[in-house]
């Protein structure tokens, strides 16, 4: 599978955290895929267009998805990384839009969106999760240095190509997204100014400077849907020479 999303960690009883990826199949099969322990993660970690290789417990969805299947943790590794232009083919032979998702039955697709507006909602939540994370320890006895954002990442937008799009508000689960914010916070001297550079990047740099899509996702207990993934790639023709990635900025 072509890793195109890494979902925000998880809390599980057994595996402390866990990870849930999506992408595409060699065959072109939108996949979702887990349990990915964050600790196996964090020794050969993994990043958006790498393809990966694993063994799935049986070929049947395991949560009522129909593009959802467990793996062997043990059995996954990490394959060679494509590149932006590779990565767009791929995007565009799988492009839809959120009334056809729906229609079709399906809990992942991709999607280009016309981004209007990006804002925050404070999230009780969230806040408690994080509480949780921080009181728990691993299996050596050492804390869990994990953080929720207490905001949500919301976009506005429209799905471009679709006639009949009312226009959504949709939270966003993108993992980069969330780490960005977090050092946002943590640089900045007051939430405002923290999410005024997210905004900046998130919404205003994506919109310019890169070929933004989203994947979407629906969770499992209500069939919401989620942005659970920002892809990015170069524009075809970028107008100057290193655009910054998330990780840059």
């Amino acid at each position: 599978m072509l890793v195109l999303c890494q979902a925000y960690p998880t809390i599980s009883s057994k595996y402390e955290l866990l990870i849930c990826m999506a992408g595409i199949t060699e065959e072109g099969a939108m996949r979702r895929i887990y349990p990915v322990p964050f600790i196996n993660w964090q020794k050969d970690p993994i990043s958006k267009r790498n393809w990966i290789e694993y063994e799935i417990k049986d070929d049947h969805s395991s949560d009522g998805r129909k593009e959802s299947r467990k793996i062997v943790p043990s059995t996954l590794s990490v394959g060679e990384k494509v590149g932006h232009e590779e990565l767009r083919e791929l995007i565009l032979n799988n492009l839809s839009n959120l009334e056809e998702l729906r229609e079709e039955g399906n809990s992942l697709g991709m999607i280009k969106p016309t981004v209007t507006d990006l804002d925050f909602e404070w999230k009780e939540a969230r806040q408690k999760k994080s509480d949780i994370i921080s009181k728990q320890r691993t299996l050596d006895g050492d804390r869990i240095n994990f953080y929720y954002p207490p905001y949500l990442i919301k976009y506005r937008f429209s799905c471009s190509g679709s006639d009949d799009c009312p226009g959504h508000h949709i939270m966003c689960e993108d993992w980069e997204a969330i780490s960005l914010y977090r050092k946002m916070c943590t640089r900045s001297p007051s939430v405002e100014i923290a999410h005024e550079k997210v905004k900046k990047k998130l919404f205003e740099w994506m919109s310019k400077e890169r070929d933004l899509y989203f994947m979407m996702g629906t969770d499992a207990r209500f069939g919401k849907w989620l942005i659970i993934s920002l892809l990015y790639p170069r524009l075809p023709n970028p107008k100057s020479g290193h655009l910054m990635t998330l990780d840059d900025y």
